[in-house]
């Protein structure tokens, strides 16, 4: 499958030229297209005008299979859908796994991702790319799983950020969190969260190293 991300906002010369797969070699392929931005374009018409025009980009050809999916991050329905979108074309593969193995990531890991996630969700635009997370310490225990991350970022504003006024947004990341990697574990969850500026981590491969990424 070829998926394409076009803003419907944007002047269509700025795309015009944009590559597209070789259809020769790939006839049967399907294309789904992602109208995105939708919330931005000023009129019903001109939405279908522009959709057209990035219809256009590709050859006609008998055997083509072309969808589309209108998209806007303030539609949040419009956003869930997108996967089941991308699955519809997917064929089914092999099992790599046994049925009763979800994923080959330890637990340590996801509970990592699960709190990265809630620190995305929460800080929306503020700190898109700029968060990392590091699970210090998973005890798992008889009656409770305790946990210790520190959570990387680059500037102490984004740091202010991250804890908010009075520590209410690290709190309510923590919450979330540990609802979350409770469900998971299903057992209870002690998490402890501190948060430490590394200056341009994202740059440093040590940094990168110790916070958990293969570089």
């Amino acid at each position: 499958i070829y998926s394409f991300l076009f803003e419907c906002c944007s002047s269509f010369s700025i795309i015009s030229n944009f590559p597209l797969p070789d259809e020769d070699r790939f006839p049967k392929t399907p294309k789904l297209i992602f109208f995105n931005k939708i919330d931005l374009i000023s009129s019903k018409e001109l939405l279908l005008e522009n959709k057209e025009k990035y219809r256009k980009l590709f050859k006609s050809s008998e055997n083509r299979q072309i969808d589309e999916l209108e998209t806007s991050i303030l539609e949040e329905e419009s956003i869930e859908a997108i996967p089941g979108k991308i699955f519809d074309y997917l064929p089914e593969g092999p099992a790599y796994f046994p049925e009763d193995q979800d994923t080959n990531l330890s637990l340590r890991f996801i509970s990592g991702e699960l709190l990265r996630k809630q620190i995305l969700e929460l800080t929306k635009e503020e700190l898109p790319h700029a968060v990392a997370v590091l699970i210090e310490e998973f005890q798992e225990k008889e009656r409770i799983c305790l946990i210790k991350a520190k959570i990387a970022c680059e500037t102490n504003s984004q740091k202010k950020i991250l804890i908010g006024k009075n520590g209410n947004l690290l709190k309510k990341i923590g919450t979330f969190a540990r609802q979350d990697i409770s469900k998971l574990l299903k057992q209870k969850v002690y998490l402890e969260l501190k948060v430490k500026v590394i200056p341009k981590w994202r740059k440093n491969a040590s940094s990168l190293a110790r916070l958990g990424y293969q570089v």
